[in-house]
């Protein structure tokens, strides 16, 4: 069969075309990725995110169910179909989009210095190895200070938006393919961290020690570690210990980790918040794809971690995206009427995850969604519509994206509520630390009026910023202190399955709803 290919810079102009040969039956999405014209598969390719949409010119496969479920019957005349659901079964023609959704190459939460370097000057670099984002801090050694930092999205979620979707593509024969993915764009930051600084200094920065701060599945994909067990009940790594090599005369650290669900991020993020300082009781909440919380009751360490799936951080979300520019994050809405904000003031292109929430929110207030996430008779069968592309496309939230986001809040705030069990009367006093991707820009206001946070812990919210780089920075500058600090914290957490809770079920089921908790 022959197929063309043509990589669309908009829906009228093709920036490039190509034609291959193929067998009858090859998955479009498994051809497209040999030809590197690589989509979202935000779900793994099992045709649930509708993320990789394309459009067949002539010679479109039948459409799927999955397919019947994300176009209408005119799309799907018009040869609209999932690249990871169509077969090639004759000679086609296939428009592929230009893909907009990469992360933008800015500060990562940490504070960009200025100073004085000299060449004589070592630099370390410290990187937080997130499911959907890669930070990295250039830092001066000798002196101690972060001189450059850089963002970029892990392109590992083409293969698979959360942890779990990543593991069974590792398990199905893809580990090398996710190692070397990886691998790549580590190599590729540190490079861009590199080039920023040779632009500003006029010369190229001494590397000696890279500290990676990661969770544990990503760091098992990273040093090529099966997943087999890792993504199974009881969920057994294969080490969580810290990791240490050399490669190219540069010193390589992993940091250690205490579980399958509680990774070096957090026991990083940990360290580098210190909560241990004081008897004070304090509540670290991770809000990333899987939501990790931790609980210093003034004694012990007591974390959980909670399966959220991606609709936080805009996966499995119809028109989400990741935080990149054009992300919608604030939405106002008045009436039946929408304004919306974005990431960069430019044109909308998608809804992250703090838009999500924002936008839920407003629906709730306005009377156009009921408590139990259902739309009122105002809003249109096709969900709710923010905005629209400069394509044309309506940016909306469908009712499967609200079951999405009822999932995904029910797991966090069900976890929240079981530690806050542990504390018994002291919750007033209770110092709530907000990380992750969503954490740091989190409408606390929005979260907690959608039941995504306990309303007792309101007042006591407080962004973190990116503690598992912060860990990892702190690591570079003084390793010893910081190594016996995560080995502490480590020999005195109690991980404490949240599936074994005997409310669980009952808890996560209350929680399915909209209501103030």
């Amino acid at each position: 069969m022959e197929v063309v290919i043509r990589l669309m810079k908009d829906n009228r102009t093709v920036e490039e075309e190509k034609t291959c040969t193929v067998p009858e039956q090859v998955s479009l999405s498994w051809l497209l990725e040999q030809q590197g014209s690589l989509l979202q598969y935000v779900c793994g390719g099992n045709g649930t995110c509708g993320k990789c949409k394309v459009k067949v010119v002539f010679g479109a496969s039948e459409p799927t169910a999955s397919e019947r479920k994300y176009f209408t019957e005119e799309e799907l005349r018009a040869g609209y179909r999932l690249a990871c659901q169509m077969k090639v079964t004759q000679d086609c023609v296939v428009e592929v989009p230009r893909q907009r959704e990469r992360m933008q190459g800015l500060s990562a939460t940490v504070n960009q210095i200025d100073t004085v370097s000299d060449r004589r000057d070592t630099y370390g670099v410290a990187i937080d190895l997130g499911t959907t984002t890669l930070a990295f801090a250039l830092v001066n050694l000798h002196g101690g200070q972060v001189v450059q930092t850089y963002t970029m999205e892990n392109s590992q979620r083409t293969y698979g938006a959360d942890v779990m979707t990543r593991m069974q593509r590792a398990n199905e024969g893809a580990l090398h393919t996710l190692q070397e993915c990886i691998g790549r764009d580590l190599q590729n930051g540190i490079q861009m961290l590199q080039n920023q600084f040779e632009r500003q200094m006029g010369y190229r920065p001494s590397m000696v020690q890279v500290v990676i701060s990661g969770n544990t599945t990503m760091c098992h994909l990273l040093q090529g570690f099966s997943c087999e067990r890792l993504a199974v009940a009881p969920f057994v790594p294969v080490t969580t210990e810290k990791r240490e090599w050399e490669q190219d005369g540069i010193k390589i650290t992993i940091l250690p980790g205490a579980s399958a669900f509680i990774g070096g991020d957090i026991i990083s993020g940990l360290t580098y918040l210190d909560f241990s300082s004081d008897d004070a009781p304090k509540l670290l909440l991770d809000l990333g794809t899987n939501g990790e919380m931790v609980l210093w009751n003034g004694k012990e360490y007591l974390a959980t971690s909670a399966a959220a799936g991606p609709a936080l951080e805009g996966g499995n979300i119809s028109c989400g995206c990741a935080s990149v520019p054009g992300a919608i994050y604030d939405v106002l809405i008045a009436g039946e009427k929408s304004q919306v904000k974005t990431i960069g003031g430019i044109a909308p292109v998608g809804i992250c995850g703090s838009g999500l929430l924002s936008a839920i929110s407003g629906l709730l207030d306005n009377h156009l969604l009921d408590e139990y996430g259902i739309f009122s008779d105002k809003v249109k069968v096709s969900g709710y519509s923010l905005a629209t592309t400069t394509t044309g496309e309506s940016i909306r939230i469908t009712d499967e994206d609200i079951r999405a986001f009822l999932m995904a809040k029910s797991a966090i705030v069900t976890g929240v509520c079981y530690l806050l069990k542990q504390l018994d009367d002291r919750e007033k006093t209770l110092q709530v630390y907000l990380a992750g991707g969503l954490g740091v820009h989190l409408p606390v206001n929005a979260a907690v009026k959608t039941g995504l946070l306990p309303k007792q812990i309101k007042s006591n919210c407080r962004p973190a910023g990116n503690t598992s780089l912060q860990g990892a920075i702190a690591y570079l500058i003084n390793p010893c202190e910081m190594n016996q600090r995560m080995q502490s914290i480590c020999n005195s957490l109690t991980v404490l399955p949240l599936n074994e809770w005997e409310a669980f079920e009952e808890q996560f089921v209350a929680h399915m709803t909209l209501k103030r908790v």
